[in-house]
């Protein structure tokens, strides 16, 4: 299902609530995360519309904003948004990369997917940065998920990992081929999924999601921008206490 499905059907069920219900969207933390899939399909984009990599994220970027205000104008008002991950770095990815060694970086990633990320990474902040000004009363709290993800790749050790490049779950190279579940037997995995970044050719273990959670908390803002989801929840809760000091006062 589309993203602009999802949007559509979240829109359906507001307009069903009560006023009071209604009102409770204001302090519910929508989380976004899109653009992944999208990736893949620029070579066939590019050919069919003729438009480089900085027009694709272009149009990428503005259905996300366009989402994201579908939301806000029936009642979402804290938001939680994904940068695009490094795709090309992925083990599914990565095979490819070995089957095509011009199309691998020194890293052993397949470049071209990620040189079609960089532009939508870049713009990322800024898009969604004015978006916010834009509209009134709203958060928008960015994961910056390409560099926190990068980072987990390349320092994978000091967080645990043993290996950053293969996934746990599958056979073959890189675990991808056959991949996970396609194996016999079908349940062919790691010992240790703890010490993987990836369970499949493209998904996180356990462990990765639980440091991007951290990061989420409490991160810096190298990561997660303008400020992490501790602060947002200790600022409404300080703006909560001086309300009610307030009404106790009158």
């Amino acid at each position: 299902m589309s993203m602009s499905q999802q949007v559509s059907l979240f829109e359906q069920y507001s307009d069903k609530l009560t006023e009071a219900e209604q009102g409770n969207l204001g302090n519910s933390l929508f989380a976004i995360v899109s653009g992944s899939n999208d990736i893949p399909s620029f070579i066939s984009y590019f050919f069919k519309q003729r438009k480089n990599r900085d027009e694709f994220a272009d149009l990428l970027l503005s259905k996300l904003t366009e989402h994201i205000t579908r939301l806000y104008n029936h009642g979402a008002r804290k938001f939680i948004v994904f940068d695009i991950p490094p795709l090309g770095c992925s083990p599914f990815f990565r095979h490819v990369a070995k089957l095509l060694p011009p199309l691998s970086d020194d890293k052993g990633c397949l470049e071209f997917l990620n040189f079609v990320v960089e532009p939508y990474s870049i713009a990322f902040r800024t898009s969604l940065t004015e978006l916010a000004e834009k509209l009134d009363e709203a958060t928008i709290i960015q994961v910056n998920d390409h560099d926190l993800v990068m980072n987990f790749i390349e320092n994978g050790e000091a967080y645990g990992f043993i290996n950053t490049t293969w996934a746990c779950c599958g056979s073959g190279d890189f675990h991808t081929y056959p991949g996970c579940g396609k194996t016999n037997p079908p349940d062919l995995y790691c010992s240790d999924p703890n010490s993987y970044m990836f369970w499949d050719g493209g998904r996180g273990t356990e462990k990765l999601y639980s440091l991007i959670s951290e990061q989420i908390w409490s991160g810096n803002t190298s990561f997660v921008y303008p400020f992490n989801l501790s602060t947002l929840l200790s600022a409404e809760t300080c703006l909560n206490t001086n309300d009610a000091s307030t009404l106790s006062e009158m």
